[in-house]
């Protein structure tokens, strides 16, 4: 006779095991590439060492140069995350639409402002906290 409970239990203990191998492998994915950002926002910084002397040849100070880098890396992310946006939403329609005839069911459109908002708001945090390091 099969004991049901007792293989539930193992298979939980499975997918929990799974679930925080998981976790970790994200953990680390997600280190990595703020380390990558990091590089990155290092590098386009130096590679412009010569627009920075030549504003503080112009009378900026530091402070104003520092927002300035700021400003700039905060508006490409954000201009990114925007189309980024709009070009996944009109993809998620455009599989949920062909998913919805294949399967003959009604497609559902609602966009998650919530999250997507979030996202943006990480996003920008990231590079920010990653522009602060680097200058």
């Amino acid at each position: 006779m099969i004991n049901v409970k007792y293989l539930q239990s193992i298979n939980q203990e499975v997918f929990n095991i799974l679930n925080i191998i998981f976790m970790l492998i994200i953990l680390l994915l997600l280190v990595l590439a703020f380390y990558q950002l990091l590089l990155t926002i290092d590098s386009n910084i130096k590679g412009a060492i010569w627009q920075t002397g030549l504003l503080r040849s112009l009378g900026m100070n530091q402070n104003d140069i520092d927002n300035i880098i700021m400003d700039e890396s905060q508006a490409n992310i954000l201009a990114s995350c925007i189309i980024g946006c709009i070009g996944g939403y009109a993809l998620s329609i455009v599989v949920v639409k062909e998913l919805a005839t294949a399967n003959e069911m009604k497609g559902d459109y609602n966009f998650m402002w919530r999250e997507m908002l979030g996202f943006i708001s990480i996003s920008l945090f990231c590079v920010y906290i990653g522009t602060k390091l680097c200058l």
